[in-house]
């Protein structure tokens, strides 16, 4: 009776170590498992940050050279602008330079005018010329009245001219001749400054005197 008794409880014991060994087996396994899920978690998620970085690192370089590209186009548009305000400037410097030449030009040309109406008058002062009623006077004849300084005896100076014109046998490009020659001081001046008169009608050049 014992002894079969005793058979029962190792019977027991045995099942029971069993049970145990079947116990620590299945944890192990289970450590194991979560061991080897926690090891696939981690290299999925250093995959999946390998993969993001490559494409962060692939999307990158097209921002940086789209930046770039843009860039690029605006300093060349800003090198256009600065090249054609540059061309601007210096086309309408050079029209100016050009205004200017002419003007000084015409002024020369009126001037040199002057000077051959006044080397005419010189020879009219070597040469004698005719007078009315078959008289011969030179032209240097005291005309020293006729100096027109720009005073007020405008009035004064011009009677006395159409006396002279009156009297000789003096033609207008004489005249006129004579007259640029006695102007002197503001008169002169202003015949300097305004040489287009000198080749007007004679009249016409009083009037603007």
């Amino acid at each position: 009776m014992n002894r079969t008794n005793d058979d029962t409880s190792s019977g027991r014991d045995g099942a029971a170590g069993d049970v145990t060994k079947q116990e620590q087996q299945c944890k192990e396994v289970i450590h194991k498992n979560e061991e080897n899920g926690k090891e696939a978690m981690n290299e999925m998620i250093q995959q999946q940050c390998v993969e993001d970085g490559r494409n962060h690192n692939k999307v990158e370089p097209d921002k940086v050279k789209n930046v770039e590209d843009t860039v690029d186009k605006l300093n060349e548009n800003k090198n256009v602008e600065n090249t054609e305000n540059t061309s601007k400037n210096v086309m309408d410097k050079q029209r100016e330079e050009i205004e200017t030449l002419t003007r000084q030009i015409e002024v020369l040309r009126k001037r040199k005018q002057l000077l051959e109406l006044q080397n005419e008058l010189a020879k009219c002062e070597i040469n004698e010329n005719k007078c009315t009623n078959n008289r011969v006077v030179t032209c240097d004849v005291s005309f020293d009245t006729l100096i027109f300084d720009g005073d007020n005896n405008f009035e004064i100076w011009l009677c006395l001219l159409e006396n002279v014109r009156n009297n000789y046998v003096v033609g207008d490009d004489m005249l006129r001749a004579l007259i640029c020659n006695k102007l002197k001081g503001r008169a002169q001046e202003w015949l300097y400054t305004n040489p287009v008169h000198m080749s007007e009608i004679l009249d016409e050049f009083l009037q603007e005197m």
